[in-house]
């Protein structure tokens, strides 16, 4: 099992839970949504754990509220990580996942 999100936080706690349950967990700080975040940790998964066999893609940012309140920079973070992240993290494992029929 691996994981990755932004918050640190997070991944302890997921990780605590993990071990508490007599579990081991991957878990590593990624930006979905930088690609050279998803190659690194993407590479480093390998390391540790083989290839993958399944993908959960979970991320995701929304722009909430009166397009007047918004700013590009929110907008474009959230394209970055929904539509870039998604392409960028599928594209790490689909020809893999495909060769091996997994």
């Amino acid at each position: 099992m691996a994981i990755c999100a932004r918050n640190n936080r997070e991944l302890e706690k997921a990780r605590a839970e993990f071990t508490e349950a007599g579990k081991s967990i991957f878990t590593e700080a990624c930006d979905v949504g930088v690609c050279q975040e998803i190659e690194n940790v993407v590479k480093h998964m390998r390391e540790q754990l083989g290839e993958i066999d399944i993908l959960v893609n979970n991320a995701g940012a929304i722009v909430v509220g009166p397009l007047q309140n918004q700013n590009l920079e929110a907008f474009e973070d959230a394209m970055q990580t929904n539509f870039q992240g998604s392409y960028s993290r599928r594209s790490q494992f689909l020809n893999s996942m495909k060769r091996r029929r997994s």
